[in-house]
């Protein structure tokens, strides 16, 4: 049985979503929310009530940020994004920078 809940918080338009160690998170696209997010239960009832902003960046539409997928060793998180995505700044990366 699928049960579908309304989760509680001011975002929209993400076209990529995981669950990965007891939060969601989600590849939003377009717009001053535009970027990754952790989606996660702040009070301990149950119920997925804060988003708290990871990595931003802009893009949009099919073109934009899309899947949030976990590596293989469990351990990290890819993000995936179209060619109308900026590449995000981070403070430390094992990626190289081009």
């Amino acid at each position: 049985t699928t049960v579908v809940e309304k989760v509680e918080v001011p975002l929209s338009g993400a076209q990529g979503l995981c669950w990965w160690k007891g939060a969601l998170y989600a590849n939003v696209h377009g717009g001053r929310t535009g970027g990754l997010w952790r989606i996660s239960d702040a009070d301990g009832d149950g119920a997925l009530d804060r988003a708290d902003a990871l990595v931003p960046f802009p893009g949009d539409g099919e073109h934009g940020p899309h899947a949030v997928l976990p590596t293989a060793d469990g351990n990290g998180l890819y993000f995936c994004a179209g060619n109308f995505t900026a590449p995000p700044k981070f403070l430390r990366s094992r990626s190289p920078q081009n």
